[in-house]
């Protein structure tokens, strides 16, 4: 959960924002992590976003407040909050538990933390990849960016966080990088977003550092997710997203207006999305267009499709700087959807990481 400064003393809030088993509700998990300062923050949330709504969905009840406790009043409070917000859990019901998806959602009930003086502190550029996967989990700082690209950054001393913190000799910037793998687009991804600005926090909060800019990238679902990720950061105001680039991005055809020319045929018309990334100046797409096919659907026409997972398809971004990968592609009668796909991710996802380094270097 994007609590900002105040992340690192919240660790049930991470681990419920990551696995189901840690979900908080009135009935859940031990009685004693039931209470505490982790639950005012929650109050807090739900009582930003009641004030807000009609008179008839009032905040948590002040006693449950005062013993910072999860209890029939915030789970009234809950489960009106995830009706207005459609969140809905596995059995596709409103549950008045906390979530993954809740936790998310509450983040952005919280009003952005201004921005902490900086005086003396060293400031922390940030570079954060997602990596489309078949199942989540960590990347290595190397893969985030690779050091061989960054090579004049040396290990931080006296840290506990060894080479994820980075050092710039000259002009004494320190450099985080931070990833995930990922298999989610959109609200199920709020999760892994919660997670990455925790570690953020963490980071900065234990080194007693002021963020400066922060770079994200990814591929495929995670080229979603860098996107997705910069609109949140620019809502929430602690961070500054100053670049993203996102390397052929899982989209569908719901996602877009644009149809096919013509069913028969590879269709010429490139699809066209639009995503917010919310202030981030420096956009990027890399994305190639082997594998959009078209089909014919009897009640909506000529339609864009894929042979990949969920018929994801591919193209231009809107406010983006649009790279087109197809020129670099083989035959589309000689290489599969998929293929085509790693192949684009081959290529652009070295040019992403190529923007981010250049940048770290200018700046000595």
């Amino acid at each position: 959960m994007a609590f900002q400064s105040r992340f690192q003393s919240f660790k049930k809030l991470v681990d419920c924002a990551i696995a189901d088993k840690d979900h908080i509700g009135e009935h859940t998990l031990p009685a004693a992590d039931r209470q505490g300062p982790h639950i005012s923050l929650i109050h807090e949330a739900l009582n930003a976003w009641a004030q807000k709504q009609s008179p008839a969905v009032q905040g948590v009840a002040g006693n449950e407040v005062a013993d910072k406790r999860f209890g029939p009043d915030t789970a009234r409070v809950v489960t009106a909050f995830k009706k207005k917000k459609n969140i809905l859990n596995f059995r596709g019901e409103i549950d008045p538990i906390v979530g993954i998806k809740t936790i998310g959602f509450l983040d952005l009930e919280l009003p952005p933390i201004p921005d902490a003086p900086t005086d003396s502190r060293t400031i922390a550029d940030i570079v954060v990849k997602f990596q489309g996967a078949f199942s989540e989990g960590t990347l290595s700082p190397n893969s985030v960016l690779s050091k061989f690209r960054i090579f004049i950054y040396q290990p931080m001393p006296n840290q506990a966080f060894g080479d994820k913190v980075l050092l710039h000799p000259f002009n004494g910037r320190a450099l985080f990088r931070v990833g995930r793998l990922t298999n989610t687009i959109g609200t199920a991804s709020l999760g892994v977003f919660a997670s990455v600005t925790v570690e953020l926090a963490t980071l900065l909060g234990s080194l007693n550092m002021s963020p400066g800019k922060v770079f994200i990238h990814g591929s495929s679902s995670g080229g979603r997710n860098a996107i997705d990720f910069a609109a949140q950061l620019s809502q929430r105001g602690f961070f500054k997203p100053h670049l993203v680039a996102s390397v052929d991005a899982a989209f569908f055809q719901a996602d877009t207006p644009s149809r096919p020319e013509a069913f028969l045929g590879e269709p010429k018309t490139i699809p066209a999305f639009s995503l917010s990334a919310g202030t981030t100046p420096n956009r990027h797409n890399f994305f190639q267009t082997v594998g959009n096919h078209s089909k014919l659907s009897v009640t909506q026409g000529v339609l864009f499709t894929s042979k990949m997972a969920g018929e994801e398809i591919h193209g231009t971004v809107g406010g983006f700087q649009n790279n087109d990968l197809t020129r670099f592609q083989a035959s589309p009668l000689t290489v599969s959807d998929d293929d085509a796909h790693v192949e684009c991710s081959r290529r652009g996802t070295p040019e992403a990481e190529r923007l981010i380094a250049d940048e770290l270097l200018l700046r000595g």
